[in-house]
């Protein structure tokens, strides 16, 4: 197991880049999105009026139980919603950089880099905007899911199905990492009693809200409700669907759904078939094309549904620094679609089609790097 120490200096670093992330947050504090104008700012002033804790039974928001509580332990400090909101979602920011830090650490084995992926995920324009600016909580999954890789590449996959248990326990997008697990457990690296953890973790978490009155029939099914709150295709995603939005979605979205899921057999029967043993950088790889392709080949995606892809990507960019083309091409579409609709470009001078098309080309070269890898690995 490799151990991350600091010397005096490197500490200082880390402690001083941290300081930095947040006060450049901080003057993105003042910055009131339609999100949290039209939603969170409602949730939060329902659960302040309502006793904080005390009102976890009452329908707050269409956000998961786990999320709400947060909020309402957040009502009892003296901070008003738009930045109690930000600093919850900032201090997840912290969380993720430091996942990321240690994944580089344990794969590369280089401090120098380890501490550069801490300075980038924190800095990396997405996860800036989705906590400071848009007040979103995304960051707050994504840290489970990095914690979830880490653990599984320190061959630990308790922990690692216990950090994705918290992430899906938060959002539903958590299950982008669903296709790498279901490898890893046809690989023998991941014990079938772990899968247990997810949905006892979710009974847990929706626990308390049930116990305080909220209706538990709702509670258990509100991620399908979620599922269900969008007709669109594509909500300024970068995928697919951007061209065929106004479309039947009852056509293509079960379509969508099916042909993810064919390809996630198809990687896992090349796996298994295959004599091949995953390094540490194979599972990087596959983590990556797993929160990559999932919102790629999905309907009704939201433009900030790439997020965890970014970090990942930021990631892989450590484990091959030649491939620099990859988070190019991963960041650089989310960041503008993301940027396009929390300051209200008008559409911009981009089209998201044509982001979609970029980021099929770095989906192809990702996959055909990492096919040659695993085979490579196969042979030897």
């Amino acid at each position: 197991m490799k151990t991350l120490r600091f010397t005096r200096r490197e500490a200082g670093f880390l402690i001083g880049t941290g300081i930095l992330a947040l006060l450049v947050r901080g003057t993105f504090f003042p910055f009131v999105s339609t999100d949290f104008r039209d939603f969170l700012s409602l949730w939060f002033d329902t659960l302040r009026q309502n006793g904080g804790l005390g009102a976890i039974g009452l329908a707050v928001g269409d956000y998961s139980p786990p999320y709400i509580y947060l909020l309402a332990l957040l009502t009892y400090l003296p901070l008003d919603g738009l930045h109690a909101v930000k600093l919850l979602s900032c201090a997840a920011d912290l969380v993720l950089a430091l996942y990321a830090m240690r994944i580089v650490w344990q794969v590369v084995g280089n401090k120098s880099y380890a501490l550069l992926a801490w300075c980038g995920a924190l800095f990396l324009p997405t996860v800036l905007i989705n906590s400071a600016v848009w007040a979103q909580c995304d960051a707050i999954y994504t840290a489970g899911l990095l914690a979830c890789l880490y653990y599984f590449l320190r061959e630990d996959s308790l922990r690692g199905m216990l950090a994705f248990s918290l992430a899906l326990a938060f959002k539903l997008q958590a299950v982008f990492l669903a296709p790498l697990l279901l490898a890893l457990l046809l690989k023998g690296r991941l014990r079938p009693l772990h899968l247990l953890l997810p949905p006892a973790v979710y009974l847990l978490g929706i626990l308390p809200a049930a116990l305080m009155g909220r209706d538990f029939g709702e509670l258990l099914t509100i991620y399908l409700s979620q599922a269900g709150s969008y007709q669109e295709l594509s909500m300024m995603a970068p995928n697919p669907y951007s061209w065929l939005n106004g479309m039947d979605s009852e056509i293509f979205a079960p379509a969508g759904i099916l042909l993810l899921l064919g390809v996630t057999l198809i990687g896992c029967y090349f796996l298994v078939s295959s004599r091949v043993k995953l390094s540490e950088r194979a599972i990087v790889s596959l983590a990556l094309l797993s929160v990559l392709l999932a919102p790629y080949l999905l309907p009704h995606m939201h433009e900030r549904y790439f997020y965890a892809a970014d970090l990942f990507s930021l990631i892989y960019w450590f484990c091959y620094p030649r491939r620099w083309y990859v988070p190019l091409g991963v960041v650089g579409c989310s960041s503008y679609v993301v940027c396009n609709f929390v300051f209200s470009f008008d559409g911009g001078f981009l089209r998201v089609e044509l982001l979609a098309v970029v980021l099929l080309v770095v989906i192809f070269l990702l996959l055909r790097d990492t096919v040659r890898e695993l085979r490579g690995e196969a042979q030897a």
